[in-house]
């Protein structure tokens, strides 16, 4: 029996598969689910393990053979040699199926943080509404809340506020309200999805007139990275806190959502002007610190500091 032979039909076969699965997922590219990507590992994983287990059968009847094969030694040598070179391809196979794997398990993790992300793109929350009492009751804290708004709203602008809160979704972020230091009533944050987003940017104006800031509420998951964004603002980019205020937020632009950070110096009046731009996070904290090039950022045209 052919033993180089049959190996290389294993391996053929495998490359075939293997280069098949990396071909769909690149044609599917930043459209594809994380249900694809899951099955795209598995079929790869059960490729690659096949293909080594026959290869471990062939290369052990082929020893076997040798043994008693004493006379055709200088043949099978020359057989083995050929397998040497196999098996190094293999190892090379192995290790571009391992890198494809791990970029797999991060662009899965980055697409679950982005589903996240356009939820939270819908929200605003707002700070320490007074409730009055001490309570659990969810119903009693949002409908309290909402009526703690309408009462500090300016009075042309309860109409449009009763009008645009109808499409909102109201929840409470803290299980129970509670007291601030130095408030003698009880306080709750509340949070606001609005699935319509031109209705979510004219209730959160109608909140700004009023002077009452809606702020964006990121899911927890993001919370680790932006303090390191932050941080690579400060110490990459030149930007102090004590002289500018930084702007940190999702942000869509032809049909890719990216996480963008704007500045603006505390002694201007103007706006906020791009400074730099971050392709968006693995959810999993473990996948981020094995993809540690989340974290370079795409800085804004002579904005590096």
């Amino acid at each position: 029996m052919d033993y180089c032979e049959k190996l290389s039909g294993i391996m053929d076969d495998v490359k075939l598969k293997v280069g098949t699965t990396i071909a769909a997922m690149e044609l599917a590219g930043e459209e594809a689910t994380a249900g694809q990507f899951q099955r795209w590992i598995g079929t790869l994983c059960t490729t690659l393990l096949g293909g080594m287990e026959q290869q471990c059968s062939v290369t052990s009847d082929m020893a076997m053979e040798i043994g008693v094969m004493r006379k055709a030694m200088r043949r099978k040598e020359e057989e083995v040699k050929k397998l040497r070179v196999d098996v190094r391809e293999q190892e090379v196979a192995v290790k571009a199926v391992a890198k494809a794997k791990e970029n797999i398990k991060i662009k899965a993790s980055s697409k679950e943080m982005e589903e996240k992300l356009r939820t939270a793109t819908t929200q605003f929350k707002l700070m320490d509404i007074n409730i009055g009492r001490e309570t659990e009751d969810r119903k009693e804290i949002i409908e309290k809340g909402i009526a703690e708004v309408r009462k500090n709203l300016r009075s042309d602008a309860v109409k449009e506020f009763d009008d645009l809160i109808k499409f909102a979704d109201v929840a409470p972020l803290t299980r129970k309200t509670f007291k601030s230091t130095g408030k003698d009533y009880f306080l709750a944050l509340l949070l606001f999805t609005v699935q319509d987003r031109s209705k979510k940017w004219k209730l959160e104006d109608t909140l700004r007139g009023s002077k009452m800031y809606p702020g964006f509420h990121w899911p927890q998951e993001m919370v680790a990275p932006v303090k390191e964004y932050r941080r690579i603002l400060k110490e990459e980019g030149g930007v102090s806190e004590d002289t500018s205020y930084i702007r940190i937020r999702p942000a869509e632009r032809d049909g890719r959502l990216r996480i963008k950070a704007d500045v603006k110096e505390k002694s201007n009046t103007g706006r906020f002007s791009l400074k730099a731009v971050w392709d968006i996070p693995p959810i999993c904290s473990e996948i981020r610190k094995a993809a540690k090039d989340y974290l370079k950022p795409t800085w804004a045209s002579g904005q590096r500091g």
